[in-house]
Order: structure tokens, then C-alpha cells, then sequence
């Protein structure tokens, strides 16, 4: 019999690349390439041999890959000293270790963070 309050967390392994829309419901790890936009309803984690070209919205993220896109998280944003950006971002709480690589416009201004799956429909790129 399986537990339904038992959390989901997904995984992309390195080797793998997806090219397309990604919608996940729980926590997902992605180690892999992702060419398009990603929403996470909860932890999005981006490992060290990641990389993303694309929008990503999620409630927390936790990056040690390379982004290129724009990201909307609704909590908190870390970025570890692997870690390369290039984009825009909303976020409620940022923290940043050194060594980290930043090309970015970033909006911390308490307000509510859009409802929204991409930050297309949100951001003007």
C-alpha cells in the first residue's frame, strides 16, 4: 500500500539531456542538461554538472550548475561557489557564496511573487 504524504522527489542524472517544458509536483534534482522551461511546486535543486537554458519557477532553488534563463522563486534562492547565472530574477531571499559567477538583474522588493508556471509570461525579456 503506498503513503501519499510521503514527499516525491524526482531526478535528471548526468548524461541525460531533455529538450522541452518540464512541470514537476515535489522536489527534483536535475544533474543533466534542460533546454526549456521548468516549474517545481516545491525544492529545485541544480547540481554541479547541470545545465539549463531556460525559465525556472519553483519555491526554493539551490544552484551549483549553470542557468542561463530568468527565475521566479517564491522563498529562497542559493547560490553555492559552483554556481554560473546569467538572467533575470525574483526572488523572496538570496543568498550567494563566494565563488559564485552572477551576470544578473535581481528583484527582492517584498511583494507577492506572481502566480505564474514562466517568467515569460511575467518578465519582459
Amino acid at each position: 500500500m503506498f503513503n501519499k504524504d510521503i514527499p516525491t522527489i524526482n531526478m535528471l542524472s548526468d548524461g541525460t539531456t531533455i529538450t522541452g517544458n518540464i512541470d514537476i509536483k515535489g522536489d527534483f534534482r536535475i544533474d543533466g542538461n534542460i533546454n526549456g522551461n521548468i516549474s517545481c511546486t516545491d525544492k529545485l535543486t541544480i547540481g554541479i554538472t547541470a545545465n539549463i537554458n531556460g525559465d525556472i519557477n519553483s519555491n526554493d532553488i539551490e544552484i551549483s550548475g549553470n542557468i542561463t534563463g530568468n527565475i521566479i522563486t517564491k522563498n529562497m534562492s542559493l547560490f553555492k561557489e559552483t554556481s554560473r547565472f546569467n538572467g533575470k530574477i525574483i526572488t523572496g531571499k538570496m543568498i550567494v557564496e563566494s565563488g559564485a559567477i552572477l551576470s544578473m538583474n535581481c528583484d527582492m522588493e517584498k511583494k507577492e511573487i506572481p502566480n505564474t508556471n514562466y517568467l515569460g509570461e511575467f518578465i519582459e525579456k
